[in-house]
């Protein structure tokens, strides 16, 4: 699926419907109106955002750096698996989210039929 702004937006649009995100609340003033500072396109649909606002919700504990601090997986076709990683910056906002098939071993398919939840692993000191 190639990767553009439009791709982008659909995709926050399904992670604020997820339940299994216990901080999708958290993620909506991100989404709102977000500005796009990278739209990878290796052929995952990872993005960056370019965001200035302060008063945006933290989502860790502001710390001495930052990094990868949830994960979600659900089941593909082909035993494969569709991954969404979110990352923060050391403030504790949101800096983006990879969203890849496999360990970024194959592009995201155009129209992904995705299964079950499989995996949710989340940092400590970080969204409840």
């Amino acid at each position: 699926m190639a990767n553009t702004e439009a791709t982008a937006k659909r995709w926050m649009q399904w992670l604020l419907e997820r339940e299994e995100i216990p901080f999708r609340a958290s993620l909506a003033p991100y989404f709102a109106n977000p500005t796009f500072s990278r739209l990878c396109d290796c052929g995952c649909n990872s993005f960056d955002l370019a965001m200035t606002e302060k008063d945006l919700p933290l989502l860790c504990a502001p710390g001495e750096r930052g990094g990868m601090f949830f994960e979600l997986d659900y089941e593909l076709t082909e035993d494969r698996q569709l991954e969404f990683l979110f990352f923060v910056d050391k403030a504790g906002r949101l800096t983006g989210v990879d969203i890849e098939v496999s360990g970024n071993n194959f592009p995201v398919p155009e129209s992904p039929q995705i299964g079950k939840l499989t995996n949710v692993r989340q940092s400590r000191g970080c969204a409840p």
